[in-house]
């Protein structure tokens, strides 16, 4: 009974996969000879294409405003960077901090024009002349804004259009931002704590009296506006000159003031031949002989009134 039983196990077992096996040669043939499979997807496919189409409609909207999204977050973004620069810009050294802070700063054509003519002339003549301002003014009409960026070899403004495409780029030297930079730091000290002027210090009106005797040419390279100097006229009281303190092509002159706050020092970079030349009209009317930026003949420092 033991054999015969194993016997029909064996015989039921091999007869199952001897039908399995039909089945799937049978099914592998239909599919080569019919393409049941493939019809049957396609019957399937096109019962539910009408709510295909509307899930495809769904994931395009959903693509679409996470794109609508990311441009408004970049548009967020430039507007907080526009936001920093509402404040009217009157220095060199605070656009530095803005932009520093910022990475970058973008401004409209008026407002690059307004901060031009809010910075002291000493400032805004080394990022560009004003003539050749002019002359860019007439020649780009399609300038719109101003990108304004700092790196290690300086501060660049990028004229750009209406498609941001640059129509022309301007670099201050970085020596000069990080000059006035500086100069800020040491704008409460007198001249004679400033480093690099404490040297060749001149009274007020042996400046004035040298400047009168400059050519035309020599005045220029003074980088002060008739404006400036009137209105420094009664306050100025002391004046230094340093040969030795050159700023790229540049020659650094430090002015002492009396203002309502106190006793203020303003360092500017002047054409260093024109600086010569006043340090030697100052030297003469100052009757010195040691020659400008030499120790001897020093003014002493005034005392700010209360």
């Amino acid at each position: 009974m033991r054999i015969f039983s194993g016997f029909e196990e064996y015989r039921s077992q091999l007869v199952f996969g001897l039908l399995v096996g039909l089945v799937s040669l049978a099914a592998v043939w239909l599919e080569f000879r019919y393409s049941y499979v493939e019809t049957a997807i396609g019957r399937y496919l096109a019962w539910h294409n009408q709510d295909r189409r509307v899930f495809g409609q769904v994931w395009e909207n959903v693509s679409t405003s996470e794109n609508v999204q990311q441009r408004l977050d970049n548009l967020v973004e430039d507007v907080r960077r526009q936001e920093v620069v509402a404040e009217r810009i009157r220095t060199v050294d605070r656009l530095v901090e803005l932009v520093a802070a910022n990475e970058r700063v973008i401004l409209s054509r008026d407002q690059f024009l307004e901060m031009y003519s809010d910075l002291p002339y000493y400032q805004s003549s080394l990022i560009i002349e004003p003539f050749h301002l002019l002359e860019l003014i007439g020649k780009f009409p399609s300038w719109e804004r101003t990108l304004i960026v700092l790196d290690t070899e300086g501060m660049f403004f990028y004229l750009v259009d209406g498609l941001n495409n640059v129509l022309e780029s301007i670099v201050m030297p970085r020596e000069y931002t990080d000059f006035f930079v500086q100069e800020k730091k040491t704008r409460n000290y007198p001249l004679d704590a400033v480093g690099t002027l404490a040297g060749g210090i001149y009274p007020a009106e042996a400046f004035f009296g040298a400047l009168a005797l400059l050519g035309p040419q020599e005045r220029e390279g003074i980088p002060l506006t008739p404006v400036e100097l009137i209105s420094w006229r009664y306050r100025l009281q002391r004046v230094a000159v340093s040969p030795g303190a050159m700023i790229v092509d540049r020659m650094e002159m430090g002015f002492e003031l009396v203002q309502e706050d106190g006793l203020k020092t303003y360092r500017i970079l002047g054409r260093s031949g024109a600086v010569l030349a006043l340090a030697t009209g100052m030297d003469e009317i100052a009757g010195r002989r040691e020659g400008p930026g030499l120790p001897g003949g020093g003014v002493p420092a005034p005392q700010a009134e209360p």
